[in-house]
């Protein structure tokens, strides 16, 4: 899908006029839950090694490296754990993460345009969060860029607190990308978590 204004890879809907958007055309816009569908339509379950193809699509649709570099650490999201939402034997997102001492660490959540606000997302976590209370974790963490505004909001929602922010972390992380939604400029890696 490419972006109605530019025609460079769109990862948003626009929710007025129904055209996609890549992230430096997108805009925060309030809307009412009203205007988004049921969630009960989702399931979640483990990755199994023919979802890979699959996991690394996605990553390349949302711009994601297969090997991204998060809280310090470089992982590679083809050897890492994954949990699918299906809707319908269709993938409609992934969360791909790792196992600290005490944390499950979110490396990559991308849920794709079609299924965006109708509860993938959350049940992904929701399902994250029980596998590492499951584990005896304490917690999950989850770092995202300054820029990213949509995740930032979602993971605040979904229970996350920011603890902390890493100045210039993801503008060496990502050197290719130096402007990222909205136009907003790539710095810093912004680091949430959600006690257990």
């Amino acid at each position: 899908m490419q972006c109605a204004i530019c025609g460079k890879e769109a990862w948003f809907v626009c929710g007025r006029s129904g055209r996609p958007v890549c992230p430096h055309h997108a805009r925060i816009e309030v809307v009412s839950r009203l205007s988004f569908g049921a969630s009960d339509s989702f399931s979640v379950r483990e990755a199994s090694a023919d979802d890979y193809p699959r996991i690394k699509e996605i990553a390349e649709y949302f711009s994601v490296k297969t090997h991204r570099r998060s809280f310090g650490v470089e992982y590679d999201l083809l050897k890492l754990p994954a949990l699918i939402a299906n809707t319908n034997s269709h993938v409609a997102g992934v969360l791909s993460y790792a196992a600290e001492e005490n944390a499950l660490v979110i490396v990559m959540l991308g849920v794709l345009p079609g299924y965006q606000g109708l509860g993938a997302g959350t049940l992904l976590v929701e399902s994250i969060v029980e596998k590492a209370s499951s584990q005896g974790k304490t917690e999950v963490k989850v770092a995202t860029s300054n820029d990213d505004l949509p995740a930032m909001y979602f993971y605040q929602k979904n229970g996350f607190r920011i603890y902390e922010v890493v100045l210039d972390e993801a503008a060496e992380s990502s050197a290719d990308v130096q402007v990222g939604f909205a136009g907003i400029p790539v710095r810093d890696e912004v680091r949430l978590r959600r006690p257990i």
